[in-house]
């Protein structure tokens, strides 16, 4: 939405301070020091999460606990509007991978729904264009209860109920006939010409968009309580109540009241397959505006209804304008009373036979009771559209149906993370999926039933990406042409770990690295360049094999000698020159020949053959041998 600035003049220039919106949506907002810009709309959730018959349902995708498909690394948001379930997400089961196990904590985190906006009685208004009119104001009337009077809504989410008035009735009259209801936030629009469009109309209004509008609009509100919605419809308000319930998506319309009014024949038809079962269709509506005749086409298509509510009906059996027995009544084709409830029933699938005849109550009603009393239509004998002496029982169950025994706390902001995120039933559930994820998870209730699948695919990118993490499981490819492959993690506990299970290679690379390790065969054959292996500062050089080993080829100390200690010394060539052995720790040595040039001089020193020779001769000369 653009918004036009505008310079402060005086009062007389324009009304300030204040605001206007032009044909195409502008708006300009005046105060006294500046032109204030709205803050930017909160984004829609990527998933709404709603319940419906003890299921979960999910707005734009079809059937119950519907799969959901999910991407590593991604986050996705679930605007949760639960009354009974919890939404979690789950690893699969250990014991039975088909089903759910432990409840995911990482990457999870939950804030409560909180806009600071606190609903007061007022009267809204939506402009609607159609073929009739052009930027007509449908206006709506709200009575929020006196928490002051109504002590137990003190600081609760109050429930909404929306009334719909009869034709030639207003919005105010209909406040009027359901003000019994005092523990309610009360909604009631104005019909276009005092009556509604539900085909066949003088009025040709989208009164279906304009309860969507008021629906959306209540969930802008901290102190009304979304989860459990109820109609009440009179007349001509009843059938717009019941084609609304025909087509709508939204699964927090709990209750559906009505109050002399039946279905007409285009909103549901039966008819009979070959083996002569029953098969209900009904129709929703949309509208296709004719410019050129002045008129509306009326476009009617099979649809299912949701299951999951409950409906309530009262009808006099002398009613003219609603027969009791139905035909035509008001330009209309009209179901009698006791079919419309049973095709009710029929959408709630319930396979009981319809009724011939209703149970007579003990103050006097006839009641007709399908699905353990959750479908329902009282009738009065001799009544037409004034329920008289009848009223106070009406009402009395009309407040049993819509009772409501404990009410939500008006939210302050909270977001919680890990464990406490789970099993919430309103506000925004956040998710960022970890790359470790499983391909199959399951999201549920706390006990994991229901459950529905969630498939985790891996990202897929093209261009440049900045990532947290990066999990990949197939082949890894980088090979682009003068390109630079960079693995520097930061911080004190960064690691690199290349670890190959069926092994690899490292090839025309540099290598510095603080240490090597190696598990198994280590081969150094560069091809006319030399190997060196020279420990610096402190470093000391240690080759140690378990098994004996050779060098081969190569001069010990011949630059820096240095001491040697050896188990086995052989050598079978050259000569050991110039080196004292055994001087310090002397040991046992065998030689097949030695030579020694130094006559001895200790006793320990070892003597030669010349010395030997001369010492015989002397001692021989001497001793006269």
């Amino acid at each position: 939405m653009a918004i036009n600035y505008k310079q402060f003049e005086t009062q007389s220039g324009f009304k300030s301070p204040g605001f206007t919106v032009d044909t195409a949506g502008n708006v300009v907002v005046r105060t006294l020091t500046q032109t204030f810009i709205p803050e930017a709309a909160t984004p829609a959730p990527d998933y709404s999460i709603n319940e419906n018959g003890g299921a979960f349902s999910i707005t734009d995708l079809s059937g119950a606990n519907p799969t959901i498909t999910l991407t590593r690394g991604e986050s996705k948001t679930f605007g949760l509007n639960l009354t009974s379930l919890g939404f979690n997400f789950f690893t699969p089961s250990d014991a039975n991978p088909s089903v759910p196990g432990t409840a995911i904590i990482n990457g999870v985190s939950h804030a409560n729904a909180v806009t600071g906006n606190t609903l007061a009685s007022e009267e809204w208004t939506f402009a609607q264009t159609w073929i009739q009119e052009a930027s007509f104001d449908r206006k709506v009337k709200v009575t929020v209860p006196d928490v002051t009077s109504v002590t137990k809504l003190n600081g609760k989410k109050i429930p909404v109920v929306i009334a719909l008035h009869d034709i030639s009735a207003t919005s105010t009259s209909v406040t009027d006939d359901v003000n019994f209801i005092t523990d309610k936030i009360l909604i009631a629009p104005q019909g276009y010409r005092n009556t509604w469009n539900v085909g066949y109309s003088v009025s040709q209004a989208d009164d279906l968009a304009l309860i969507d509008s008021i629906l959306t609009k209540l969930e802008t509100y901290d102190n009304v309580d979304t989860r459990d919605i109820t109609f009440v419809g009179y007349g001509v308000g009843g059938q717009l109540a019941q084609q609304y319930f025909i087509q709508t998506t939204r699964t927090n319309l709990k209750n559906l009241v009505l109050i002399s009014s039946l279905m007409h024949f285009d909103q549901h038809k039966v008819t009979y397959d070959n083996q002569n079962n029953r098969i209900d269709t009904f129709y929703s509506l949309t509208l296709n505006p004719l410019s050129e005749l002045d008129s509306t086409q009326m476009v009617w298509t099979a649809t299912t209804p949701l299951s999951g509510r409950k409906i309530l009906m009262f009808n006099g059996t002398n009613n003219l304008n609603w027969p009791f027995e139905g035909g035509l009544a008001n330009g209309l084709d009209l179901k009698s009373a006791p079919d419309t409830i049973y095709a009710w029933a029929k959408a709630e699938n319930d396979v009981a036979d319809q009724l011939s005849s209703g149970a007579q109550q003990p103050n006097g009603e006839v009641l007709y009771n399908y699905k353990n009393g959750l479908v329902r239509l009282f009738s009065y004998e001799g009544v037409g559209s004034n329920f008289g002496e009848f009223l106070t029982g009406v009402q009395t169950y009309i407040l049993d149906q819509i009772d409501v025994t404990a009410y939500e706390v008006v939210p302050v902001p909270t977001t919680l993370t890990g464990a406490a995120a789970n099993n919430q039933q309103t506000g925004t559930f956040t998710f960022t999926v970890p790359v470790d994820t499983p391909d199959t998870i399951y999201y549920g209730d706390a006990d994991g039933e229901p459950f529905g699948t969630v498939t985790v695919a891996d990202p897929t990118f093209t261009g440049i990406g900045s990532f947290s993490a990066i999990l990949n499981t197939g082949d890894l490819i980088s090979n682009g042409q003068d390109a630079e492959i960079s693995l520097q993690p930061t911080g004190s506990y960064g690691t690199v770990s290349i670890n190959p299970a069926g092994g690899g290679f490292i090839s025309n690379m540099d290598i510095n690295a603080n240490s090597i390790q190696s598990t198994g065969q280590t081969t150094l054959t560069p091809s006319n360049a030399d190997v060196v292996i020279s420990p610096q500062g402190t470093g000391v050089l240690t080759v140690q094999p378990i098994n004996l080993g050779t060098i081969d080829n190569i001069d010990i100390g011949q630059t820096t000698p240095q001491k040697g200690s050896f188990s086995l010394l052989e050598t079978t060539q050259g000569t050991l020159n110039n080196t004292t052995i055994g001087a310090t720790v002397p040991a046992t040595a065998a030689f097949t020949s030695a030579t020694v040039t130094t006559a001895p001089t200790d006793a320990n020193d070892v003597s030669n053959k010349n010395y030997v020779d001369s010492t015989s001769t002397v001692l021989a000369i001497a001793l006269g041998v």
